[in-house]
């Protein structure tokens, strides 16, 4: 392939990696067709459409890809590309690499998998959607005791709530979205409840999540706790050797009712196997936020059903939107309505965002952080033209000194001395967190934690030369998922000497270093992927130096959401611009459930 003129552009400029180039290599060789550059094109353009998340492409979209690959030196022709042994129809010949679908107005290309998915999920949600009545019954007595009375935190639910309640109880299927602090945590609680008070067998109601830390993080925030334990979903259908799950269409759930929170995080193909697994007569219940990220996986199963849901007049008094937030006041809160708008022009809404987000002096950040706002609460630090990596270095130093500094160390000596401060050590920890869109680079998270590493050491008089350079104070995180230990990805301990501390339901439980640390990373700052399903007190969002494929509205407004009670935003004002305004497009092509 590098014969051709347009093999240096799709290295630099597209999401195609090394290993999909070889497979390119190989899948054009299969076609009969190795010396045709159009072959490569095409199946250049799944592999990237593929790479940012999506199920399928357009003709339309393809043809996109070849003016801006190959600078409009070829043409994509799909009857061309339909003629190769590599390609089939969906209706004739499914079992071929690549799918090719006649949708209405365009022809939508698939590699099998995808297509695969696609079509079971499409089928499975059309069965669902058609048992899914909207009784306009009224609740039963016992239900509406409960949504009038306080909850067990001690305040009443708002209306939202009550009518998310409400027809949990009236259909099959329901759809709760809202943002952070709008109540979903309390929602399900309350579902719970009422499913208890109707004599229902708690042992048949599922409660689950797409990873074991947001399992985790809703079992820590219920209550009374204990009621239902929620799992991860791979859990719930009982994964086994060869990816293959226990529970199937063939073996379904013993389920009256299932919950699955967290919902914008479940792929295309988790999905399908869990809607697969579902008894008919099981009510299904899906809670999330339908303007975080979606999945890293393939698919926005959350977006797809809403707008679903939102096209077939059957399902509208399925769906519940959550508005009212109670943890994110104040300019946070607006600011994430500002994102989420996609009227306003890009200079509106930008003056807008300005507004809110409060324009900070670097001199000025350590004194804000000191003080807590309940309205003025978010920031903006943006670097001068002219600024380089040391005023940069210097922001982040402000940051550290004030959460790692002489306090610190007193914190970690007496934790040493009894191990059952951890749940306060580590509390403080969580209330702050630098949060990254990338991994690598110094804006990033793998270089802030190696940076905040070698301070820390300076503060605590380790000689990191000649010392173990996992010494006691560094907050760290799980990579892996423990069953066994209840250990998730995503979970923060800390290191004290040779054990690595964590809270286990409300306990301090401890791990040899040794065992744990191929398994775990620092946690000084995180990537806003992992930060989903968490919250912290404040958040440091550091944007890019330049646009990257990771920016945009739904990573901003993410990371912005993470915070309760103060946000600061680090970036260029032409960085910021251009993820406010590139949402995150996934095409999932039209529905396929009809096909035979």
């Amino acid at each position: 392939m590098n014969q051709f003129p347009f093999y240096d552009k799709v290295k630099q400029e597209s999401e195609v990696s090394l290993l999909d180039l070889k497979t390119v290599e190989d899948l054009a060789g299969l076609s009969g067709k190795k010396e045709t550059p159009e072959v490569y094109l095409f199946l250049l353009s799944l592999f990237d459409a593929a790479a940012k998340g999506s199920l399928c492409i357009a003709s339309k979209s393809v043809q996109i890809f070849f003016d801006q690959m190959s600078d409009s030196s070829f043409c994509f022709d799909p009857d061309e590309m339909k003629k190769l042994s590599i390609t089939g129809s969906a209706e004739t010949d499914p079992y071929v690499p690549i799918i090719y679908f006649e949708g209405e107005s365009d022809t939508y290309w698939y590699f099998q998998r995808y297509f695969t998915a696609k079509k079971s999920f499409d089928s499975e949600f059309q069965k669902l959607i058609q048992s899914s009545s909207a009784d306009t019954v009224k609740s039963a007595p016992v239900i509406d005791e409960i949504l009038e009375a306080r909850t067990p935190e001690g305040f009443f639910l708002n209306e939202d709530q009550k009518e998310a309640v409400r027809k949990v109880f009236r259909n099959r299927f329901t759809l709760i979205s809202g943002g952070p602090g709008t109540g979903k945590t309390t929602v399900i609680q309350t579902i719970l409840s009422c499913f208890e008070a109707e004599k229902k067998d708690i042992s048949r109601i599922f409660l689950a999540a797409p990873t074991g830390r947001a399992a985790q993080h809703i079992n820590e925030k219920m209550k009374p706790k204990g009621l239902v334990e929620a799992c991860t979903i791979h859990r719930l259908l009982q994964i086994s050797f060869g990816n293959r799950f226990f529970y199937s269409r063939n073996n379904p759930l013993p389920a009256q009712a299932v919950l699955i929170d967290e919902v914008s995080m479940v792929d295309i193909s988790l999905m399908k196997n869990l809607l697969e697994a579902i008894p008919d007569d099981s009510k299904v219940i899906f809670i999330g936020d339908r303007d975080q990220l979606p999945s890293v996986d393939s698919g926005a199963v959350l977006s797809h059903l809403i707008e679903s849901a939102e096209e077939k007049k059957e399902l509208e008094n399925s769906i519940v939107y959550l508005k009212e937030s109670q943890r994110s006041k104040g300019n946070i809160w607006q600011s994430a309505c500002l994102i989420n708008d996609r009227i306003l022009s890009l200079e509106d809404k930008m003056t807008s965002l300005n507004h809110f987000l409060e324009p900070l002096k670097n001199d000025e950040f350590e004194n804000t952080l000191k003080q807590i706002d309940p309205v003025r609460n978010a920031f903006w630090l943006k670097p001068e033209e002219k600024a380089g990596f040391r005023e940069y270095q210097k922001i982040l130093l402000q940051w550290f000194r004030f959460f790692y500094n002489d306090s610190y160390r007193e914190k970690i000596d007496e934790l040493k001395k009894n191990p059952e401060l951890l749940s306060l050590v580590l509390s403080y920890i969580q209330s702050n967190k630098i949060l990254c869109l990338n991994k690598s680079g110094i804006r990033g998270a793998e270089w802030i934690n190696r940076f905040f590493r070698q301070e820390l050491a300076r503060i605590l008089k380790i000689d990191l030369y000649r010392s173990d350079t996992w010494f006691s104070g560094l907050p760290v995180m799980m990579t892996v998922n423990r069953h066994k230990e209840k250990l998730f990805n995503g979970n923060i301990g800390m290191i004290i000497e040779d054990r690595v501390y964590f809270m286990i339901e409300g306990k301090a439980e401890h791990f040899p270093k040794d065992f744990l640390l191929p398994e775990l990373n620092l946690a000084f700052a995180l990537t806003v992927h992992k930060s989903q399903g968490s919250e912290y007190g404040k958040v440091f969002l550091i944007l890019p130096e330049r646009q990257t494929r990771l920016l945009s509205k739904e990573m901003i407004y993410t990371g912005l959401t993470r915070a309760k009670e103060q946000f600061f935003l680090y970036g260029e004002k032409t960085v910021a611009e251009i993820g406010i305004n590139c949402k995150i497009e996934r095409e999932s092509g039209p529905d396929l459930g009809k096909i035979e």
